[in-house]
């Protein structure tokens, strides 16, 4: 019988897969962004390849200049609203399982997968993070850790 914790990995891990897929696995690092504030529920990705970070607009150009992908994908559009509806369909389903067995939502998930490692970190808020302000939005959350995230990789380029 499955527990809460094998429901929420695997609903995770199925964001994972579907980053992962959108990214043809050329990515080395995948950044999910999930935020659930009242009834609004949102998922974001973006992906590091090599020394850079790039949003799903920008993956297919990175991942064709840096010799990863020979050609371009059409439909690119379409691929980055079915990526993000999957991850945020699967949060939703987080919050009826939270609902089912009597766990806290969390407020915010940021999930990191690195592929060669086969690795998953996340961190959880379980604090309101922009919906109890005016001058903050989720986007504005997810753009802060993709600018952090792009920091680091420079850094590391530059060590």
């Amino acid at each position: 019988m499955k527990i809460f914790e094998d429901y929420f990995t695997e609903l995770q891990a199925d964001m994972v897969s579907i980053c992962m897929e959108f990214s043809y696995g050329l990515a080395d690092d995948i950044y999910i962004y999930c935020s659930a504030e009242g009834n609004t529920f949102a998922g974001l990705a973006f992906f590091a390849v090599g020394n850079n970070v790039a949003k799903p607009r920008k993956l297919d150009d990175l991942l064709f200049e840096s010799g990863r992908q020979k050609t371009k994908v059409p439909n690119f559009t379409e691929r980055i609203e079915t990526m993000n509806d999957i991850i945020t369909n699967n949060l939703v389903k987080i919050f009826f399982k939270c609902k089912e067995f009597n766990k806290e939502m969390p407020t915010e998930m940021k999930i990191c997968y690195n592929v060669a490692n086969n690795r998953l970190k996340s961190a959880y808020k379980y604090d309101l993070v922009h919906s109890n302000t005016d001058d903050i939005m989720l986007e504005d959350i997810f753009n802060q850790w993709y600018e952090e995230e792009k920091i680091k990789r420079q850094k590391t380029t530059n060590s």
